[in-house]
């Protein structure tokens, strides 16, 4: 298909961006001069409109529409995929690849309206991309002011789940979960509708019909982009745990950075509510680490550091009720944009109360 098809219509705010080969669906709303900007970046088998929505759908049920509220502006990025809002397959991008992707697109955006700090707000499976991610800004010369996961998986070798056997992929070698391939046998399709379902249920109103989230939601999608073993090379599926690890940066200590957790509450989303807080801790620990190394390990104020490290995981978790979706519906998302505000400014804080200590 070519990316470029006027009959495929996109929504307000949306854009096709290719750089080096590679295309993404790109969102952009700018907020208020000098306000944060929220990178978001998407799980398995879902655009990035799962955090702003599409024309002719309640925009109050998306983040969009209330960090649009605080003044934040928005940069939300969807991976290649065949959906027809992408249209430009890569099953064989790999993380690295996709982070640095992402960096030049937020460089792009920052050239345009310059000097706001960065969060990038990771969902489920793009919680693997934060080592790489933080490591491409860098590259790039910017600076990610930290991650904030929701319901994010870290990149830490084995945590994420495999089927046995592996995902199942499409023809095309991707990961099957939609357009065309999300038929009810599909399990992850499934569990989705029935979490989307429980979130609009405990709103009282459907947060997105059924055939419009099929339709404008999920996608399938590069399998490599999960940080797992299940690796795609010269058009052949193989495994290959030493590349997971390598692409997810996670043996790379000094690419951690600064990390948040906002988590779900439902037994639904089990893991998360049980790992998150303190996987991201350990996040968050070997940036601060990382940080006492490179200013060539101060010890005058050593104490205050490792008390200042220990209050991190406190600091920096906060519980939105709900499942896998919970910042999906007006409650949601309404409740999740007052916890991305608030761990911001902890996270600055944090930023800079290291900065005194270390100089101190």
């Amino acid at each position: 298909m070519n990316i470029n098809d006027v009959s495929v219509e996109l929504s307000t705010g949306e854009r096709r961006v290719t750089y080096d080969g590679i295309t993404g669906l790109r969102y952009w709303r700018a907020g208020v001069p000098d306000a944060p900007v929220l990178l978001f970046l998407s799980g398995g088998g879902h655009l990035a409109r799962i955090a702003y929505g599409v024309d002719g759908i309640d925009q109050t049920q998306f983040l969009d529409h209330w960090l649009a509220r605080e003044g934040w502006s928005v940069l939300a990025l969807s991976y290649p995929t065949d959906h027809p809002a992408v249209g430009a397959p890569l099953p064989e991008i790999t993380l690295v690849e996709w982070a640095r992707w992402v960096a030049r697109a937020t460089a792009d955006v920052l050239d345009e309206n310059p000097a706001r700090g960065v969060f990038a707000a990771l969902w489920s499976m793009a919680g693997r991309s934060c080592n790489a991610l933080n490591a491409a800004f860098r590259e790039c010369g910017q600076e990610l002011a930290a991650v904030i996961s929701l319901a994010a998986m870290p990149p830490l070798d084995g945590l994420m789940n495999v089927t046995p056997g592996g995902e199942p992929l499409t023809s095309g070698n991707l990961w099957a979960i939609g357009p065309s391939d999300r038929g009810p046998d599909n399990l992850w399709v499934r569990e989705f509708l029935a979490d989307l379902a429980a979130q609009s249920e405990r709103d009282g109103v459907t947060i997105v019909p059924e055939q419009r989230y099929l339709q404008d939601f999920l996608c399938n999608t590069p399998i490599m982009l999960r940080g797992t073993p299940q690796r795609i090379r010269n058009g052949h599926p193989e495994w290959d745990r030493a590349a997971a690890i390598s692409d997810t940066r996670s043996d790379e200590l000094d690419a951690y950075p600064l990390a948040a957790a906002i988590t779900p509450t439902a037994p639904e989303d089990g893991r998360h509510v049980l790992m998150d807080a303190v996987s991201w801790s350990f996040v968050c620990a070997q940036a601060i680490r990382a940080r006492w190394q490179a200013a060539g390990q101060p010890t005058t104020r050593w104490p205050d550091l490792v008390k200042l490290a220990l209050q991190s995981r406190a600091r920096l978790q906060r519980e939105i009720p709900g499942n896998h979706f919970f910042f999906v519906g007006s409650a949601g998302a309404a409740a999740t944009t007052a916890a991305i505000v608030a761990l911001s400014k902890e996270l600055r804080e944090l930023s800079d109360e290291i900065d005194r200590l270390l100089v101190g």
